[in-house]
């Protein structure tokens, strides 16, 4: 498994000033990580994305369309391949109540998960409609990490984790040797009473065969939910 050739393109950002290659990894502080290279790039930490920290026009960074395949291969090369992972039991519990339980009408990634785009399917429906789907079709945010990051075809050189976000990031500026402030971003997902996003052992077990490639590449335990 792994993205189409678009797909990958629009997965790297690239910091030529900071000598970083970052790879996209939704609901993993990718907008909080994006926004702090494009402000260390430019040297502005003032700086405030228009129309936002996601949109590939606007960014100071290199970035599909401009990065072609060729072009990509020279702009990696000397520089720090990164990005940073999350357990997927709280990664994707994260992504239902963002994308899938937040009310807004004619939701994209309802469809995407296969429900009509006005229905708001509870927990449970919605971790049941992902076993036995091929992951790559899945929304990129709750799309396996292992196929976000291309492991089977990247050596990263810098893999941090959210859980330790702030430890790992300070590691990620010794590396470079510069400090990288970070600039955070994105709102933070709560719980939704109406539309509570806990795992039970069935739900556990499936998101464990699902993940199965996540857990074993990145460490974390399928055992139990957090």
């Amino acid at each position: 498994m792994s993205l189409d050739p678009q797909q990958y393109l629009k997965s790297f950002h690239v910091a030529p000033a900071l000598g970083l290659v970052y790879v996209n990894n939704p609901k993993v502080a990718c907008s909080t990580i994006k926004l702090s290279l494009q402000r260390a790039e430019l040297g502005d930490q003032g700086h405030e994305p228009r129309p936002s920290v996601h949109s590939h026009e606007g960014s100071p960074l290199l970035t599909w369309p401009d990065l072609t395949p060729a072009r990509l291969e020279r702009e990696r090369a000397g520089k720090l391949l990164f990005s940073f992972v999350r357990n997927p039991f709280d990664r994707l519990r994260s992504a239902y109540l963002n994308k899938i339980a937040r009310p807004r009408k004619h939701s994209r990634p309802r469809e995407q998960a296969g429900f009509d785009p006005d229905h708001r399917p509870g927990f449970a429906e919605f971790v049941e409609s992902l076993d036995g789907r091929d992951p790559a079709g899945f929304n990129p945010h709750w799309r396996p990490q292992v196929l976000n990051l291309s492991v089977d075809r990247l050596q990263f050189d810098f893999i941090g984790r959210l859980e330790r976000f702030d430890a790992d990031w300070a590691s990620l500026e010794t590396r470079v040797g510069q400090a990288l402030p970070i600039s955070r971003a994105g709102k933070r997902t709560g719980r939704d009473v109406s539309h509570p996003a806990e795992y039970d052992m069935r739900l556990t077990r499936i998101v464990a065969r699902v993940y199965a490639a996540d857990f074993a590449r990145f460490g974390y335990s399928d055992a139990s939910a957090p």
